[in-house]
């Protein structure tokens, strides 16, 4: 159990702690039973509408009412023809008001508690998010972080005066593969596709997941030949795991777009007029030509 978990579940039965012996409190001291009843409802629910409260203060707005209603109550049983003349309703009333207000700042705090417990977890969980770079089925690196990690490598190349290039790949037919061979078929081919190009591509290189059988490579020290010829490369691994043509779209940095999106973008609609005028592989000058 985390620090978070256990403060919050200690805040958590200390305030049932609190509700359970001031609703206790109030039906040993409060002479009526009537009343008594009124004031365990109030108070559970002065703790109910103080951890939910709708609107900013409107809980001690509740709680300010529920006192007074309570005192108000006992205050028109004791003047009743049937009160005893020794019932001790005013301290019941006191201890009563006093309980229900209190009972408000206890609440407030549990939902204090619960909402900073929330940003919590949603903080880890967006850096787990960020740690977790690369995807366990395939290895490759997730799409989420592509456009940082591309974006990084464009920024390292300007300075330095270093080239880039990216490639992007994709089989054709793919929705005839999951139609033949089935989602967990086709699942373990583009787990297989993502193994043969990081095996293929060297140690600076990043293999990244775009999307279904897409993947990027990312290729540092790489000018557009270099890609192109990588590309045909790359591509002839993914037809031997794919069982189709796989073909290529290519940029580079600085011959094309000078950002990390600009890159990515110009060699997935390379890919896309590579699939269209059926070539293995496709870049910006086939683009422009």
């Amino acid at each position: 159990m985390s620090e978070i978990t256990r403060v919050l579940w200690v805040r958590i039965v200390m305030a049932c702690a609190w509700v359970g012996a001031l609703a206790g409190g109030m039906a040993i001291v409060d002479p009526d039973a009537g009343t008594a009843a009124l004031g365990v409802v109030l108070v559970v629910a002065t703790a109910t509408f103080s951890m939910v409260r709708p609107l900013r203060l409107s809980h001690y707005a509740f709680a300010g009412a529920a006192a007074a209603a309570y005192a108000m109550a006992l205050g028109l049983r004791s003047t009743a023809a049937s009160a005893d003349p020794d019932a001790p309703y005013l301290p019941a009333a006191a201890l009563g008001a006093f309980g229900i207000a209190l009972t408000a700042l206890v609440g407030d705090q549990i939902r204090r508690s619960l909402v900073q417990h929330d940003r919590e977890l949603t903080t880890r969980a967006r850096l787990i998010d960020e740690l977790e770079t690369f995807e366990v089925e395939t290895g490759a690196v997730k799409r989420s972080h592509a456009e940082r990690l591309i974006r990084e490598e464009v920024e390292r190349a300007r300075r330095y005066g270093r080239q880039l290039a990216l490639v992007v790949l994709g089989p054709d037919r793919w929705d005839d593969a999951l139609l033949d061979r089935g989602a967990a078929a086709a699942e373990e081919l583009v787990a297989a596709a993502s193994r043969a190009y990081i095996a293929s591509a060297r140690p600076i290189d990043r293999v990244i997941h775009i999307e279904g059988p897409d993947f990027a490579v990312l290729l540092p020290e790489t000018d557009l030949d270099g890609a192109q010829i990588a590309a045909e490369k790359l591509g002839a691994e993914g037809a031997t795991q794919f069982g189709v043509v796989v073909r290529a779209g290519v940029a580079a940095f600085p011959d094309g777009e000078a950002n990390g999106p600009g890159l990515l973008a110009e060699a997935e609609q390379a890919l896309s007029f590579a699939r269209l005028a059926q070539i293995p592989v496709a870049s910006r000058e086939l683009l422009l030509g």
